[in-house]
């Protein structure tokens, strides 16, 4: 085709023509690491407002021997030589305080 004209690109630094040139946009993210950086927005995980809380620790009964020997004195009149039950008072609250 004669008479017709090659387009030719402008070089780096020359001024393209308006009509030419692209539509310049402003850029919504920046490119590369030099970008500002906006972490995530963390919500806390939803716990149950209702949790019973910790009550006064109530230590178990301590075993308490005196007690346990008045108990087998006053058991020992209906209870002294049944089954294999001593005869003797101190024998009796010997056998069943090491049980």
């Amino acid at each position: 085709m004669q008479g017709m004209d090659c387009p030719r690109r402008a070089a780096r630094g020359e001024e393209q023509e308006p009509a030419l040139r692209r539509g310049e946009r402003t850029r919504v993210t920046r490119r590369g690491s030099s970008g500002a950086y906006n972490p995530a927005v963390l919500t806390p995980p939803s716990l149950p407002l209702s949790q019973p809380s910790a009550g006064v620790y109530i230590p178990p009964p301590v075993a308490n021997p005196s007690a346990q020997i008045n108990q087998l004195n006053q058991s020992f009149p209906l209870n002294g030589g049944l089954g294999l039950n001593p005869t003797n008072r101190d024998s009796y609250i010997r056998y069943n305080l090491t049980r």
